[in-house]
């Protein structure tokens, strides 16, 4: 919505192309044909950070193509700008409502998508940055789930079981939030007590916070992210210096504050999907 929105602002024309799922393959023969199309600019997540991708990125800007990063950062590649949250400071926001939540004493289980994504391990290292700082808070286990409904709910169904001593979950991902509420219902009506941070603002995680069910979700900024790197493209493409990183925020979202976050709408958005 963010990126329909710069398109009108700017004059420009976005072709969203995206998968439903990980698929690096995709992704780089999409790059290739906006490549061989020649696109004057290229906006994508950096979401693999492989050889392959790298390339790929350094072909389009050998001929030209400015290539703007979306959500995760890919600084050693040769990529024009950033344009999204600071990973670690989303991780230090994550650790800092689990303090709030539990008064300084927690042993957590993690989930993040990939632990090669340079985003969860950014968010991670705020994580622990946060529960380096207090005694009584500890990181029991770090789950890779591969942004996968049934792996995150195995997995987590699993590390419930073999870790009674776990009372906080943290999603470092989106999907977790969207999929674990309603195995943790049954949970809580069983009697055990977990304190939830999710990530991203779904809106299954939303409804999880506003019933209490969730303490908070760690919201970015994304239409901001569209809008901005749309933006950032469009002077890069006209010749005008643009900073190398553009840094959006994030917010922590409670039931007692989710009025202020407004959702875009995706109304007359078209997708073409590899």
């Amino acid at each position: 919505a963010g990126i329909n929105a710069a398109d009108q602002e700017f004059g420009t024309n976005t072709k969203l192309v995206g998968s439903k799922a990980l698929n690096m393959e995709g992704m780089l023969q999409e790059m290739e044909t906006a490549i061989a199309t020649e696109a004057d600019g290229i906006i994508t997540a950096g979401v693999f950070s492989t050889p392959e991708m790298y390339e790929v990125i350094e072909k389009a800007e050998r001929m030209g193509i400015p290539v703007v990063i979306l959500d995760s950062d890919l600084p050693e590649s040769t990529r024009s700008a950033y344009v999204g949250t600071d990973n670690y400071e989303a991780g230090i926001a994550s650790g800092e409502a689990i303090a709030e939540a539990a008064g300084g004493g927690a042993r957590i289980g993690v989930v993040v998508s990939e632990l090669t994504a340079a985003n969860q391990q950014e968010r991670l290292d705020g994580l622990y940055s946060v529960v380096e700082r207090s005694p009584d808070m500890q990181v029991v286990e770090v789950l890779e789930c591969h942004s996968n409904y049934l792996e995150i709910a195995e997995k987590l169904s699993l590390l419930l079981q073999e870790h009674p001593e776990v009372d906080t979950l943290c999603f470092l991902e989106g999907r977790a939030g969207s999929c674990f509420g309603g195995i943790l219902e049954k949970r809580t009506a069983s009697g055990r007590k977990l304190t939830v941070i999710a990530f991203d603002a779904s809106e299954a995680t939303l409804e999880y916070v506003d019933s209490g069910l969730y303490y908070s979700t760690i919201v970015q900024k994304q239409y901001e992210e569209g809008y901005k790197a749309v933006e950032t493209l469009y002077h890069i493409v006209q010749g005008t210096p643009q900073s190398e990183a553009v840094y959006t925020d994030v917010l922590s979202i409670k039931a007692e504050n989710l009025d202020s976050l407004k959702k875009a709408s995706d109304e007359g958005l078209v997708w073409h999907y590899y």
